[in-house]
């Protein structure tokens, strides 16, 4: 794994948890559009005062007012655990985490309760869908509305000065009007030996620092104590740098992916799959009556066809019904019609 190095411009978010073999699929009913596997990093942010869920590309801001379901119906394979976070247009991000330790996903549900609507065996806390998360203030800027020809000048300015560029790089080989760099000539560039005149940039010590980067983030991983003991939500806030590792993302990386989810929020059309605690139950139920009704006719059917031939047996044993003496042949009843007379009388 590449060391974690600080850049400019990034912000750190502390590993306060992390799951070694996890999945994650972007589904949309039954069909997956994006799937990916391996570390899920639970990073704390103090910029932000943010929990953000990370693994690999993917990172997913928590936030109180977004809902996450849990799947603990009691079909989920054994030893994993499946988690659904809602997205834009009806998808839902569908997080699973295998080999899962009991003290880590204690933890990582106390995070999920703490930081967002969490759903944990169809129970939810009500207050959660107006409580908001504490205030980040980040806060996505509209572009102002401007004129077609005061945009249409600036592009053509653009253009221009795009162009002055390329002119001035064809007449004197460097981009830079103003620059006071000797003016490079083809053929001194296709002369030029750079065998002997290269020098290497990248010296000793950076290597070695890079090792020891690596080496110290793997060992505060590997001894975060949030991975095997079971903690309070407060005391997993209060991991530090010395209890864990630390990674550095681009700045404008993370607020765009906390910014979308606050979109996501005010849009308010989350309600993203048909496999919610309520609805699941609910379905579920109903699926049980169902078959208890099918159930009850299936047994009171059968009774009932036991019943006449149990009656069909006894009459074929009773001699009376068998004796040729005591079979009398009545003609055929026929129907009298009432007179009128008499139908109508008294």
């Amino acid at each position: 794994m590449e060391p974690i190095l600080k850049q400019s411009e990034t912000v750190s978010g502390l590993e306060v948890l992390c799951f070694p073999d996890a999945e994650i699929r972007k589904v949309k009913g039954s069909s997956p559009s994006y799937a990916a596997a391996g570390f899920l990093s639970v990073l704390y942010f103090k910029d932000y005062n943010r929990y953000v869920l990370q693994l690999n590309g993917w990172r997913y801001p928590l936030m109180r007012r977004l809902p996450v379901v849990s799947d603990r119906s009691g079909v989920e394979e054994i030893g994993s655990r499946t988690y659904n976070f809602p997205t834009f247009n009806g998808f839902r991000y569908e997080l699973k985490i295998n080999g899962y330790t009991s003290a880590g996903i204690e933890n990582f549900d106390a995070i999920l309760d703490y930081s967002s609507n969490f759903f944990s065996r169809g129970e939810e806390n009500p207050m959660r869908k107006i409580e908001a998360s504490p205030d980040d203030k980040l806060v996505r800027h509209t572009q102002k509305d401007t004129s077609t020809m005061k945009v249409l000048g600036e592009t053509y300015k653009t253009v221009v000065e795009k162009v002055k560029v390329k002119v001035e790089t064809l007449k004197s080989g460097t981009i830079n009007i103003n620059s006071r760099k000797h003016k490079l000539n083809l053929n001194t560039i296709k002369n030029k030996n750079f065998k002997k005149s290269g020098q290497s940039k990248l010296k000793k010590s950076f290597f070695e620092s890079n090792e020891q980067l690596t080496k110290q983030f793997w060992k505060l991983r590997s001894e975060n104590i949030n991975n095997t003991l079971p903690r309070s939500i407060h005391d997993i806030q209060k991991t530090n740098n010395l209890m864990a590792p630390t990674f550095f993302i681009p700045k404008l990386e993370i607020e765009e992916a906390i910014l979308n989810n606050k979109d996501l929020i005010n849009r308010g059309n989350y309600h993203m799959w048909d496999k919610s605690a309520e609805h699941k139950g609910f379905m579920e139920s109903l699926k049980q009556g169902f078959t208890g009704m099918k159930d009850t006719a299936k047994t009171n059917l059968a009774g009932m066809v036991g019943q006449v031939k149990d009656l069909a047996s006894d009459r074929s044993r009773d001699p009376r019904n068998t004796d040729p003496r005591n079979i009398t042949q009545n003609p055929p009843t026929q129907m009298k019609l009432h007179d009128p007379v008499e139908h109508y009388s008294g």
